[in-house]
Parts: C-alpha cells; structure tokens; sequence
C-alpha cells in the first residue's frame, strides 16, 4: 500500500480546500469524481498541477499516516478563478478497485505535484459510509500441493455477485509468490500457475475446480503464496480476489531453467488528463454490494491429482541451451520484466513499461501495439530489443 501523510494536509499553507459539494459514482469499470473547490491562494492554485485522487483505507482517516490504495486519479486543468474564488471539478477514469470482499472506507484529497507523482495533499474529504464493491470472489476452501513438477489447485467455488444479466470478463485463478503477504493493491512477485476459467454470469458460481499444470521456476528464498481470482478488463488483468496461505514457501533449491526467473511488477496505472468540466450535476454514490464473506487465509491443504482443466494456460517450455558459440539473449520480457527492466529498453520511456505491464500478458509481439504509447514507428524501433 501507498502511504502519504494526512494530518490533515502535507503542506504547510494549503492553497484549495473542498467546498460541501463532493462525490463519486461507479459505474461498470469506470468511476466519476466530482468536487466544488473553494480557492485560498489564486496564485498558488494557478501556477501548480492538481489532481482529484480516491483512496480506499482500512479505517476511518486519522491523525497519521495515510496508509491505502489509490482507486482513481483525476489530473486537472489549470485552475484560474475569477471571483467568486470556487471553481467545480469532475472527470471519468478507470476504477483499480481494491481486491477483497471487505468494506473499505474511502477518502478524496487534492494534491498538488508533477503528473504520475501528485503527493502533496491540500484537502482530504472523508466519506462517512463504508463501501464494498462487487466483484466476482472465491468462496469455500482453497488449497494447493507443489510437487517438483506439478503444481495441483483447488477451489470450492467461484461467484459473481453482480446482477444477472451482468456477466464478469474473462476470469483466471493464479498462484503467485510475494516477498510479503498480499493485501489488495499493487503488487510484485513470481506467477507460479494459473488458468483461464472464462467468464461467468451474474448470480452464478463455478463449483469444484481443479486444475495441474507445470510451475515456473521460482528463485531460492522464503515466499509468501497466494492465489489471485483475476478478471479481464479495458487494462488487462485486474485481481479481483485473493486468498494468502498462512504457511511460508521456502525454496532452498536454485531454478532448474537456465534463466533464473524474474519478479513481475505489477504497478499503480498514471491516469491520463482530463479537461476541466461545466459544473457537474448531482452525482449519486455507488451502492454498496450484498453482504459477503471475505475470504479467509487458508493452511494449504492436499488434493488429488487431476488433469488440467480445458482452457489452462500453456505450459511454460522447458529452457534450452544454446550451443557456446551463439550470441547471449539480451532482449527483454514484456510478459516477466518489471518497469526498470523494460524502461532499461533503449527509447522506452517509464510511462510506456508501465502501460505494457497493465496491459500483459501478451501472446505476440505485434499486440504491443494495441498499448497506449506503442505506435507503429515506436514497435519497430523496440521490436529487436523485446521477447514474450
């Protein structure tokens, strides 16, 4: 989780502050944001970049740190007022909902900064309701055996709360290791196994899966292993639920591939500016969805060997060795490589890795041109320096 200071701004002067009127709606993939902004220093606001930002925290914001996942952001115009000094504010972006059926309490701040890094906040609004959102989720008990060369899942059922003529994107279940345990944002890690389970209906459930497949290779240390219920969106694979295995994974042996496998970072998205609307109109706040369990961390637990499921994600090939005499492959993953590694890319900017990682996992090449930023000419230039 990211953590900034709310008490009750970082700065010392504050320029903006919110006037009564804020709000936000959900509305399928997308969230609407809207606040009336009363101006403090008109040169300060006019001079500096802002952004509406909602964050889902564990607890009612308080004196401290604010320790939370960033749901939206809303870069703004520049903010020049005439009197009287309040300007209204609004935009539409992407929901990176939290994953986890919980309640989650919800915070707006204003803060000021450069695009991707707006850390300064000048105004925090609390929302007095908690909020859960509906998202497909894992029930029952969960449970995984990993053997040398089979990793065996099972789950008792998968379910989409959404309502019935609401059917989910395409969902997976994935193992991944983590240094730390998962807590429902941003996150980086080794992907063991996972398979493609198709969508599901609203109101409906897959009951009893099971699924083996191959694991990747994963580096010698202690691993914290979950498994991430994760469903196809506009930004790719978003985790929508998730189990932690209580019990730690120890590998005290070396990857028996060639190349020693890398941790995948998968990182908060840097929105895109939204122009300054007319004054938004009222705005209702999403309802919270039906009660629902959380899932629970689960000891892992034996089951039996069965054959992967019909839509299981490919095995990965076993490595070969290349004869002495061949030149070392240099390029680099865009389905493994992390944002330093493929901002390492000659002519790849950090903005680009970030959109190639949201966008993963690629089965061609060629589908890096369907990201945003990856132009003809931009492909052709990276194309020799890449490899899935």
């Amino acid at each position: 989780m990211t953590a900034y200071s709310a008490v009750p701004a970082t700065v010392a002067n504050p320029a903006i502050q919110f006037s009564a009127a804020h709000g936000y709606a959900v509305i399928g993939d997308r969230i609407e944001i809207n606040a009336d902004l009363e101006i403090l220093d008109a040169q300060s606001a006019s001079a500096t970049a802002w952004a509406l930002q909602l964050w889902a925290i564990d607890a009612p914001c308080a004196v401290g740190e604010l320790h939370g996942i960033k749901i939206a952001e809303v870069p703004l115009d520049p903010l020049t007022v005439t009197e009287p000094q309040t300007v209204s504010v609004a935009g539409s972006v992407f929901a990176w909902l939290p994953a986890g059926i919980r309640d989650w309490h919800l915070l707006l701040t204003l803060s000021a900064g450069t695009a991707g890094d707006f850390h300064q906040i000048h105004a925090i609004a609390p929302f007095p309701k908690a909020e859960r959102f509906v998202l497909p989720c894992i029930q029952g008990t969960v449970g995984y055996r990993l053997a040398e060369d089979q990793l065996e899942l099972k789950v008792d059922a998968i379910h989409n709360p959404r309502d019935s003529d609401n059917m989910s994107g395409t969902l997976s279940l994935e193992l991944w290791a983590l240094p730390a345990p998962y807590a429902g944002g941003a996150f980086e890690g080794v992907p063991l196994a996972g398979t493609v389970i198709g969508s599901l209906p609203g109101q409906e459930d897959y009951r009893d899966l099971r699924t083996a497949a191959r694991p990747a290779p994963l580096p010698p240390g202690n691993w914290h292993l979950v498994l991430m219920l994760r469903e196809w969106t506009a930004m790719g694979y978003i985790t929508r639920d998730y189990t932690n295995f209580a019990m730690p994974y120890v590998n005290s042996q070396a990857p028996r591939s060639i190349e020693t496998a890398q941790t995948v970072a998968l990182s908060e998205p840097r929105p895109q500016p939204v122009a300054q609307p007319e004054p938004p109109v009222a705005v209702t706040v999403a309802t919270p969805a039906p009660e629902a369990t959380p899932s629970q961390p689960q000891e892992p637990v034996a089951v039996e060997a069965v054959a992967a499921a019909p839509e299981a994600k490919p095995e990965p090939a076993p490595v070969t060795t290349a004869p002495e005499a061949a030149e070392a492959d240099n390029r680099i993953s865009v389905n493994r490589a992390s944002v330093s590694e493929l901002a390492s890319v000659k002519g790849m900017s950090k903005s680009v890795a970030r959109a190639i990682i949201a966008c993963r996992p690629f089965s061609a090449l060629k589908d890096l041109l369907k990201v945003k930023g990856v132009g003809s000419k931009t492909f052709e230039r990276l194309r020799d320096r890449l490899k899935l």
